[in-house]
């Protein structure tokens, strides 16, 4: 599954699905059957297998062998940070990411956690 920087899912095409999110580590609010080919692969990787049927009756599919989020398959950096301002952004409104991951990144140097949880207080 591709997600754009608003974590909407997209089309192999590079169109979003209208009305598909992800959020957290994998889509919200999607379920299926149980599908036992999947686990083939565990627990060296968590495969995932999407559909979507439109009402058009087109069907988009995406697989995945390995999670972006496994050990063998990290996030990068840039894409650590465009998820959180995705998800930051959704929940609490543009622009509010860049305050709370500058506090984050902050702690590695002179920041504290009062900085930090002044910054999550000041977004909501």
């Amino acid at each position: 599954m591709v997600i754009d920087t608003q974590t909407r899912v997209l089309k192999k095409d590079g169109t979003p699905l209208p009305n598909v999110f992800a959020g957290g580590g994998a889509a919200r609010g999607l379920s299926g059957p149980y599908d036992p080919e999947l686990d083939k692969g565990h627990p060296a990787g968590r495969p995932a297998r999407v559909a979507v049927t439109m009402k058009d009756g087109t069907v988009d599919r995406a697989d995945a062998s390995i999670s972006r989020r496994d050990v063998a398959n990290p996030l990068t950096t840039e894409e650590r940070r465009e998820k959180a301002v995705a998800l930051f952004d959704a929940g609490l409104g543009t622009g509010k990411a860049s305050v709370i991951l500058a506090a984050i990144e902050n702690l590695a140097g002179t920041g504290s956690l009062k900085d930090l949880g002044t910054a999550l207080r000041s977004s909501f």
